[in-house]
């Protein structure tokens, strides 16, 4: 009859060849079912397959388990640039001056390689440090290079720092989109 691993036999992980951690099995990891294993270096970004053996006291060796895909993500996006949409700049354009309460911004995305956004990543948009709005990104956003996020409500009149960052799946951030001031200013002038 098979025999299954015994305290005192050793666990090794490998993402391919090269094994990248190991562990000693005691008692309590038998009777648990499981080790944890911490691999050293798994290098480059990238999807990495992992397999693991035991081998026991006399070193002979398992066959290896069955892989297990993990991705390796240590990049946050690039961060964003802001400004307010056409349809919101109701100053004269590019001026950052709006009457809308609540205004669309475009959120110009940034990045090449491991930093570039992909669809799934998530843009949210901060008036200070309060969050104004969110969109978690498209295929089509990736394509056009922006997002257009319309805010909540501004509140008073006055200058609002805006700032987005982009958030990946690995719930990595990017830096905030440098600060875009936009004067929240809905009253017409008196005469």
């Amino acid at each position: 009859c098979a025999r299954g691993p015994v305290a005192g036999s050793t666990v090794k992980l490998f993402p391919g060849a090269t094994g990248v951690g190991s562990a000693g099995l005691c008692g309590a990891d038998i009777t648990a079912g499981h080790v944890d294993v911490t691999a050293a270096s798994l290098g480059a970004d990238g999807v990495k397959t992992l397999t693991a053996t035991v081998i026991d006291a006399a070193a002979n060796t398992s066959v290896a388990s069955g892989g297990l895909a993990v991705t390796l993500d240590s990049a946050a996006p690039a961060a964003p640039t802001l400004a307010l949409t056409a349809g919101s700049d109701s100053g004269t354009v590019g001026d950052g001056i709006t009457n809308d309460g609540t205004p669309t911004i475009r959120v110009t995305l940034a990045g090449a390689g491991a930093a570039a956004p992909v669809a799934g990543d998530t843009v949210k948009l901060y008036s200070g440090a309060t969050e104004a709005g969110s969109a978690v990104l498209s295929g089509a956003d990736i394509t056009a290079g922006y997002v257009a996020v319309t805010t909540t409500p501004l509140g008073s009149d006055g200058v609002k720092t805006l700032t987005a960052p982009v958030t990946d799946a690995a719930a990595k951030p990017s830096a905030a989109a440098a600060g875009q001031a936009a004067t929240h200013d809905p009253a017409a002038p008196t005469a």
